[in-house]
């Protein structure tokens, strides 16, 4: 029974992804683009949901520097709001494609 739990966990997945630092700031002046993903917690299906967007993410934008972050390790360091992060969109992992083409797409212009 535990197993079935962690599918239907495993299956309702989902980060937000936050943008931060001089790309969004000044974006002509930006040798990379930062990236925030948040996911809920720090169990296993939330955690290799996270690493499968970062790599993703890192395929697709090779000068991007990325960082993970849990929901309470955000909370605990107040992460967005010290460095003014702006939240981006979410990935869900059950319309992870096209979700990660929108927010490709929208960062992509500037980039």
């Amino acid at each position: 029974m535990k197993k079935r739990g962690f599918e239907l966990e495993e299956l309702s997945q989902s980060v937000k992804i936050y943008g931060f630092g001089s790309y969004f700031t000044n974006p002509g002046s930006a040798g990379d683009i930062d990236l925030l993903i948040l996911h809920s917690n720090v169990g296993l299906a939330s955690s290799h949901f996270a690493i499968a967007c970062k790599q993703r993410l890192r395929f697709a934008i090779p000068r991007a520097d990325i960082t993970m972050l849990s929901a309470a390790e955000e909370v605990q360091l107040a992460f967005i709001d010290k460095a003014r992060a702006r939240l981006l969109g979410d990935i869900n992992m059950n319309t992870m494609d096209g979700d990660l083409d929108q927010l490709l797409s929208d960062i992509a212009p500037r980039w």
